[in-house]
């Protein structure tokens, strides 16, 4: 339940962590059943990296029974953060359970008589007070004193709806304190004392940068690449720095790293655009979603598309552009990054939540929706507010948005209701079909209701289902079988009971089918998925469809098999 522990130090910040320790550790905090401590700062200046390190300071994990970490989004819900504190503590998120209190009552239980450390990172909602005493319930009655909540926020409004007894207001590091941090970004030694003329070079862009850590982090990536006077001028003279709108404005110095991308690397990074912000991304559905959309060609050897893509990440990754969580696979991208993102990506990608409409005269062919902007965060998959008409207007809304005949991608996050899904399936109709990528999260049990005329999808190539049914038995639908394009299908989600249709073999393009172990021994005649490339079991039977030659095709499968 520990955040990834930065390598580096954490430069002209050791004021401001000594005193969030002394405040944790404090008697007077421990006196307190609850206190809560604000870190504010514009986006950018180092936030989460303070939280990071005071988080896993030997003195704060020595004072506190548990420590969690979570990253909240926009849309504030109390029952999803719940559940997810309870997925870390007990590795159960109780999908069963929709009554608030028996979550609460199972967190309480889980917490009894223990001094807990909560960190909730990234916070903005600054209006529902009444939401946030429901959330600290477990935390202000429990047993132990000197339980502690760490948030960091962009806005103090959230500090002071949230009862902060103490705020911590990070601004830009000062010069002396930025230029160590700049030298090790761009020569990769703090202390670096060569080339005066390069350092004088450096000094004036440094300058630019206001002493934001996450720009000098980009920019330095940037000037390492290649350490002589021409590149370094050509960076300092940069025309992107006469759009800086103020000293808090990182975008320009993000803009002028994403334009010296190899263009193959621009297109694969403003996709992600399409993702929600704070997504964790996961290597190989990312790849594959590349290469689902074409941006990695297929070669005559299929599993080489997979390795360009994976090089493609970790040039990415190299640039500064996703961050990586060693031990976790899972890879993250900056706030920041993520608007410069869908500042680049605006002329084809657009996100669509709440009254927020896409400009009518551009091609718009890559759309999310944040569908539980329609419930106003009120909506975790299984307690469902009473607005149907409002959310049924909401999702007529959102379907005469959608460029219907051109659209690439089109992606549903965050919970929806049966009501929701029926107006959304009536109005889309046979419109999309020429979809190549699609996500969606299963709240209902009945998947035929899911997409009753997915056979007419008929350039699906990545089909992402997600569900909250995890404990009944669902059935794929027989439609499914008609996407013969179909390059991945993602049920991993799915508990084992899924039964899988007995035409998944017709899939002859699958090459990655992500679901439990027992989904994959159900596949018959799996012989003729010769590109697939992982086969986790496979059950000897008596019928042809299930006999050991079956696997003579398949040549291109990767790692073990189970039999």
């Amino acid at each position: 339940m520990s955040p990834f522990l930065t390598k580096h130090k954490v430069h002209g910040r050791d004021q401001d962590r000594d005193c969030i320790i002394s405040k944790l550790t404090s008697e007077e905090s421990a006196a307190q059943n609850l206190s809560v401590l604000a870190i504010v700062g514009n986006g950018g200046v180092g936030k989460t990296t303070l939280a990071k390190v005071v988080y896993n300071d030997p003195a704060v994990k020595k004072h506190f029974d548990k420590a969690v970490w979570l990253h909240v989004s926009v849309y504030f819900n109390e029952a999803k953060i719940t559940r997810e504190l309870l997925q870390l503590l007990r590795r159960d998120r109780h999908e069963d359970i929709s009554n608030m209190k028996e979550l609460q009552n199972i967190l309480g239980y889980e917490i009894k008589s223990k001094r807990v450390l909560l960190v909730l990172d990234d916070m903005w909602e600054d209006n529902r007070k009444e939401n946030w005493d429901v959330l600290l319930t477990p935390l202000r009655t429990n047993d132990a004193k000197g339980n502690m909540v760490i948030i960091t926020t962009r806005k103090s409004s959230v500090a002071r709806m949230a009862g902060a007894r103490h705020n911590i207001n990070l601004h830009g590091l000062k010069d002396e304190e930025f230029w160590p941090l700049f030298k090790e970004c761009a020569f990769g030694d703090e202390n670096h004392q060569g080339d005066l003329k390069l350092q004088g070079i450096g000094r004036k862009i440094a300058d630019k940068l206001k002493g934001y850590p996450l720009a000098a982090k980009s920019v330095g990536k940037l000037l390492s690449r290649k350490l002589d006077y021409g590149h370094w001028n050509r960076i300092l003279d940069n025309s992107e720095w006469k759009d800086q709108k103020d000293d808090a404005d990182v975008i320009p110095a993000l803009k002028i790293s994403y334009n010296y991308l190899p263009r193959h690397l621009q297109k694969c990074f403003s996709y992600c655009s399409i993702f929600p912000k704070n997504q964790r991304y996961h290597v190989q559905w990312l790849v594959n979603i590349w290469i689902a959309q074409g941006f990695i060609p297929l070669a005559d050897q299929h599993t080489q598309a997979e390795e360009t893509g994976r090089r493609y990440l970790a040039d990415l990754i190299d640039w500064g552009f996703f961050l990586s969580e060693p031990p976790r696979p899972s890879l993250l991208m900056h706030d920041l990054v993520h608007d410069l993102a869908q500042i680049v990506s605006y002329h084809e990608s657009f996100t669509i939540e709440a009254e927020l409409k896409p400009p009518g005269d551009l091609n718009i062919i890559h759309v999310t929706v944040i569908t539980e902007s329609a419930y106003y965060g009120q909506f975790d998959g299984t307690v469902l507010p009473k607005k149907e008409r409002v959310i049924q207007e909401f999702a007529k809304t959102f379907c005469t948005l959608l460029p219907k005949k051109d659209l690439r991608t089109l992606m549903l996050f965050g919970a929806h209701d049966s009501s929701f899904a029926s107006t959304f399936h009536h109005e889309l109709g046979n419109e999309i079909r020429a979809v190549r990528v699609l996500n969606m999260e299963v709240v209902y049990p009945d998947l035929n209701m899911l997409i009753p005329n997915i056979s007419a999808f008929i350039n699906l190539r990545y089909l992402w289902l997600r569900s909250f049914y995890r404990g009944l038995e669902l059935q794929l639908p027989e439609a499914i079988c008609k996407l013969y394009q179909l390059q991945v299908l993602d049920i991993k989600d799915f508990n084992p009971m899924t039964v899988v249709p007995k035409g998944l073999h017709k899939l002859r393009n699958l090459r990655h089918f992500f679901a439990r172990e027992q989904l994959h021994a159900q596949i018959a005649s799996v012989g003729d998925l010769v590109f697939l490339q992982e086969l986790m079991a496979f059950h000897v039977r008596k019928e042809h469809e299930f006999s050991i030659a079956q696997l003579e095709k398949l040549n291109e499968i990767r790692g073990s098999v189970s039999i």
